[in-house]
Parts: C-alpha cells; sequence; structure tokens
C-alpha cells in the first residue's frame, strides 16, 4: 500500500512497472471480491478503456453468489470499470432461492 500511496520522485517508476505487468500479461484474479482497493486502484488505472487497446488480459473468477442477470451486470461493470472479464462459476445462487 506504502507503494500505491507514495508522492516521491519514485511514484513515477512505481506507476510504469505497474502499467507493464497489467499492459503486457495475462492475469488471472482468483478469490478475489473486487472490492480490495489495492487491487482495484491499478486496474481501474492501468485497465480502463483508455487502454484497451493492450496486449494484456485480466480475468476474474468469482463465485455464483448471484442470479443470471445479477452476474451479467456485474460482469459489465467489471468490464466498463476494470476493464476485466468475469466467469462466474457453480450456481450457489440457486441454494438461496
Amino acid at each position: 500500500m506504502n507503494l500505491y500511496l507514495r508522492d516521491d520522485e519514485h511514484r513515477e517508476a512505481v506507476d510504469e512497472s505497474i502499467r507493464l505487468t497489467f499492459s503486457a500479461n495475462t492475469m488471472l484474479f482468483a478469490g478475489l471480491g473486487m472490492r480490495e482497493a489495492d487491487v482495484l486502484r491499478p486496474l481501474r488505472q492501468f485497465m480502463s478503456d483508455k487502454d484497451r487497446d493492450r496486449a494484456g488480459t485480466a480475468v476474474v473468477l468469482m463465485p455464483g453468489f448471484a442470479s443470471p442477470t445479477q452476474r451479467r451486470q456485474e460482469a459489465g461493470l467489471h468490464y466498463l470499470r476494470y476493464g476485466v472479464h468475469t466467469i462466474h462459476f457453480g450456481d450457489a445462487w440457486r441454494a438461496f432461492n
């Protein structure tokens, strides 16, 4: 967190390192609730729609707690806001309905 928040002569180098990591590699996020600021900040900053022509792809795996309609809405929001593709797994939502 200190690296993300620092505002000194190293800030540009930190941003460039994160940008390279996010733009050149395919990344898979598993076990992530898409609420962690440490991950969402760089996703928002480096994977936003202004950079959609990058080589890397980001995918998040999320449990299927929501209905199919809610899953589609969530996946759309994740892509628009963070540039990540969402894959839901399981049908846990059926147990609660």
